[in-house]
């Protein structure tokens, strides 16, 4: 078992747009994104991973997350 933190910065391509009775916030093209992932590695090997993943995109004041179940499979 190993617990692990990912974090970053990243880019984002398409169309963003935040409407809500206080703000109408809209993006096209490239915009940055912050990543972030808190997970466990499982298995003998690690090779089987259990995560919590969010992305935040400040320049719209977005998020979006995800839970992910990810298995590790050797090519030798």
């Amino acid at each position: 078992m190993a617990p692990f933190v990912e974090g970053g910065i990243g880019a984002s391509i398409g169309s963003f747009e935040t409407f809500t009775p206080i703000r109408d916030l809209q993006s096209a093209n490239f915009i940055y994104h912050i990543p972030f992932t808190l997970g466990l590695a499982l298995g003998p090997k690690n090779n089987i991973d259990v995560a919590f993943t969010y992305y935040f995109h400040p320049t719209v004041r977005q998020y979006a997350g995800a839970a992910a179940l990810g298995i590790s499979i050797p090519l030798k």
